[in-house]
């Protein structure tokens, strides 16, 4: 396992920003078209009250 030094020089903290964006930009290469627009931000969602969760069950979803 590669340690870090105790006080890196301004090479060192070039080497390791670099490292992390080329790691963040694979990660972001291999999700789907979804997941990338959640990562960015575009999907909103809400979480549902606990009285929705408790009552989920009793919802008529026939189509009228």
């Amino acid at each position: 396992m590669n340690q870090l030094p105790d006080k890196m020089t301004g090479r060192d903290l070039v080497l390791q920003e670099e490292h992390e964006l080329q790691f963040e930009r694979n990660y972001f290469d291999n999700l789907d078209r979804v997941d990338r627009r959640d990562k960015r931000g575009e999907i909103t969602s809400f979480v549902a009250s606990p009285r929705y969760r408790q009552n989920y069950d009793q919802i008529d979803w026939t189509i009228r």
